[in-house]
């Protein structure tokens, strides 16, 4: 009886470490405080070395195939459900995001968020490394690191701007189907970056089709 309590002490114990060794996404605010400046939806794909992911088309599963591994993580219940992978890269760290209800049943990609990590963290079993060949990661616009000006440059004049941060929104729409017929979906692309010394130090980029 002794040997049977002991094992399943240790097997608790390792459950209790699996479920600990989760990395969650940053938490981000659902309110956004400025207006719909932009023209052009800012957030549409992000470059994973030579893989590209595109928001609401690609999936976890196709990113974690491509990269060669990582494990998909899951929060929450029903609509407030989220599943993610995290990675680690030379002082960063990368969350890919899918929304349980807008990334759908096949977990589709709808956010990524970013960090700069300082001082450096290791990787962990929840938040491995990426495989040299795809840690050069980007937006079209830029990246963690990316210069003030040089994002604007690229994107135009933001949506919203303090010293720390820059903030760009877009909201528009595009036909879809919708229960037999042909409907305008409402299209949300929404980014938003914190800066310290004029560089980018976090980025939190999402992108919604909804009707």
């Amino acid at each position: 009886m002794k040997s049977i309590y002991s094992s399943f002490v240790v097997l608790l114990f390792l459950c209790c470490n699996v479920v600990a060794a989760q990395v969650p996404p940053p938490a981000v605010s659902d309110l956004i405080a400025v207006a719909a400046t932009m023209v052009k939806d800012p957030v549409q794909q992000i470059h994973i070395g030579q893989f590209e992911a595109k928001f609401e088309q690609t999936t976890l599963g196709e990113i974690v195939n491509a990269i060669g591994h990582g494990a998909i993580d899951h929060s929450g219940d029903a609509s407030e459900s989220i599943y993610w992978l995290c990675y680690t890269l030379p002082s960063q760290r990368i969350w890919l995001i899918s929304h349980g209800e807008m990334g759908g049943s096949d977990h589709t990609l709808t956010q990524v968020s970013a960090v700069a990590l300082t001082p450096n963290i290791d990787e962990n079993a929840s938040c491995p490394s990426l495989p040299k060949s795809f840690q050069s990661i980007n937006f079209d616009f830029g990246w963690v690191g990316s210069e003030r000006q040089s994002i604007i440059e690229s994107l135009g004049q933001p949506s919203g701007a303090t010293e720390d941060s820059l903030t760009f929104y877009y909201s528009g729409q595009k036909p879809g189907p919708y229960q037999g017929k042909v409907v305008d979906w409402d299209v949300i692309g929404y980014l938003e970056m914190k800066l310290e010394n004029d560089k980018v130090i976090s980025i939190n980029a999402s992108h919604v089709t909804s009707y």
